[in-house]
């Protein structure tokens, strides 16, 4: 039951930041001029994935056993 609460946890604090981001996007984001090139496009589309492989491998480094 322990683990059930722990990835409860995990997920509203993904779900939770991923709102505060989101709300940040829209409300201050007009404050930022970002021109539209590729490697604009390319950054913005890689960022979350890789934000999200990186807390998942954190959280998995940190578990002491991985029950299957």
């Amino acid at each position: 039951m322990n683990i059930l609460n722990n990835q409860i946890g995990f997920l509203s604090k993904v779900l939770g930041l991923s709102a505060v981001v989101s709300i940040i996007i829209k409300y201050g984001g007009q404050a930022v001029e970002i021109t539209p090139t590729t490697f604009n496009a390319i950054v913005g589309i890689s960022i979350p994935p890789l934000l999200m492989i990186f807390a998942l491998v954190w959280r998995l480094g940190n578990q002491s056993s991985i029950d299957l």
